[in-house]
């Protein structure tokens, strides 16, 4: 089970000093081609990590309709979408 992290807060606080765990995390807006400023997590709302074919979206704020249009993006490329309300 994940939990909430602490530090945040409309992004990262403690971005230059996070812990290896944060930075072992790739997630799809670094990962993945076309990466917009909109799609960025702290932007929409979710980050989504890949799993294979596996799409999950996990939602860290107020989910956006550019976080939505993305979702269906990566149904149209091929992959399963999985939605959790933690990380």
């Amino acid at each position: 089970m994940f939990t909430e992290c602490e530090y945040a807060d409309k992004g990262c606080n403690i971005y230059s000093v996070r812990p290896q765990s944060c930075r072992d995390c790739l997630c799809a807006w670094i990962t993945q081609p076309k990466g917009t400023v909109e799609l960025r997590p702290d932007q929409c709302g979710m980050i989504f990590t890949r799993k294979g074919k596996i799409m999950v979206g996990t939602l860290i704020g107020k989910l956006t309709p550019a976080a939505i249009k993305q979702m269906d993006e990566f149904k149209e490329q091929g992959f399963h979408v999985i939605v959790q309300k933690e990380y």
